[in-house]
């Protein structure tokens, strides 16, 4: 087997284990909790994202309500493979048809079309989620294995 293909498959094995014991830490954590989670999975008109400093990861991207926003690396330029199961845990951002992204001081935003003609919001080609974990603004909780918090550089 192609090196390349096993070390997909891999990262792909390892960030399904990774989801499931997220998925059953949530279920125990969270019996009876009804804290809001984003609401990027829902279809906005505008889409504004902005930077937000962090001490530990520099300044990231995050969503109008400043939740943060990530990124899966086995994604490809405007296409996304984050499907099924994965979407529950990461939504993708996404904004209704007519509509484009805004940056607050962010540039390189875009829109690919997801099967089924959602139009998800991307960063310089790369689709971007948030993470149901993150039931708070600020939060980064899913900055691992193959998933990655959106660095803005300023030059």
């Amino acid at each position: 087997m192609d090196p390349k293909a096993l070390r997909v498959r891999v990262l792909a094995v390892i960030g399904t284990v990774i989801g499931l014991i997220i998925v059953i830490s949530l279920i125990v954590a969270n019996v009876g909790n009804t804290k809001p989670t984003p609401k990027s999975a829902g279809l906005k008109p505008e889409v504004v994202l902005k930077t937000h400093k962090t001490a530990k990861y520099g300044t990231i991207l995050v969503n109008d309500q400043g939740f943060t926003l990530y990124t899966y690396q086995l994604d490809t330029t405007n296409h996304s493979n984050c499907v099924s199961f994965c979407l529950h845990m990461w939504p993708a951002l996404a904004v209704k048809s007519g509509h484009s992204p805004v940056g607050v001081g962010v540039t390189g935003l875009g829109v690919a079309v997801r099967a089924g003609g959602v139009r998800q919001v991307t960063y310089h080609g790369q689709p971007l989620y948030t993470y149901v974990i993150d039931d708070a603004p600020g939060l980064v909780e899913g900055n691992a294995g193959p998933w990655a918090v959106v660095h803005i550089t300023k030059h």
